[in-house]
């Protein structure tokens, strides 16, 4: 079951034995389509009225260094997800304990860029923690005043 946005121009889908072609012109949102089932993206093409855009796929699940680190008073991050996940995504204080929760819910596959402000913590060092589905990724995050 395929259902395409209607945020919209022209939204359009073709089958062809195991095969399905997308055509979305002019989309006023990042929601493309929903769906029921499983599916491998073979190819994706994208286009401006100028030229073709480069569309990168992601192929593995990632978690990529905060910057800056150390910081004062906030850092980014960003994580790449292969396939739709629930995904945790947490700071943790140097003895365990939970500081913050900034993601608890499943996730599309794409990317994902996020900020800490860490201004109401104190100098210390702490632990980001990604879990997505069944991968775990940790990072070491320091906060200097």
């Amino acid at each position: 079951n395929l259902d395409l946005t209607d945020d919209a121009f022209m939204a359009s889908s073709h089958i062809l034995r195991n095969t399905t072609t997308l055509v979305i012109v002019a989309p006023e949102s990042d929601h493309l389509f929903s769906y029921e089932a499983s599916f491998e993206i073979v190819e994706v093409e994208a286009a401006s009225s100028e030229k073709f855009i480069s569309v990168i796929l992601p192929s593995k699940t990632s978690l990529k260094q905060a910057y800056p680190n150390p910081f004062n008073p906030s850092t980014t991050f960003s994580y790449v997800l292969a396939e739709t996940k629930e995904v945790d995504l947490s700071v943790y204080s140097i003895t365990g304990q939970l500081v913050e929760s900034l993601v608890n819910n499943q996730q599309d596959a794409g990317s994902y860029t996020l900020v800490w402000d860490a201004s109401l913590q104190p100098s210390g060092i702490y632990f980001l923690r990604l879990q997505a589905g069944n991968e775990t990724f940790n990072q070491k995050l320091m906060v200097i005043k």
